[in-house]
């Protein structure tokens, strides 16, 4: 999200839209917490370790055959 604020800042935006962009990036990240606080409810912590792992590793194996930037920001929401 700083990249896009970044990227942004250069447009002609002014600083208060960016301010108020700034505000709602952290959304996503309780948004996806709180599913994941579920999820380790119902599978265990063993089980969502295991699954955690096993999508970063295939995110890592994918990331330099994809030239979307896209699919990186994507991929950090799993």
């Amino acid at each position: 999200m700083g990249l896009v604020i970044l990227q942004l800042s250069q447009e002609k935006i002014t600083y208060g839209e960016l301010g108020l962009l700034e505000s709602f990036k952290d959304l996503p990240i309780a948004f996806i917490s709180l599913f994941a606080v579920s999820f380790i409810n119902k599978t265990g912590p063993k089980k969502a370790l295991i699954l955690a792992l096993t999508i970063v590793a295939l995110c890592s194996c994918l990331l330099p055959f994809v030239k979307v930037f896209g699919f990186i920001n994507c991929g950090l929401l799993l």
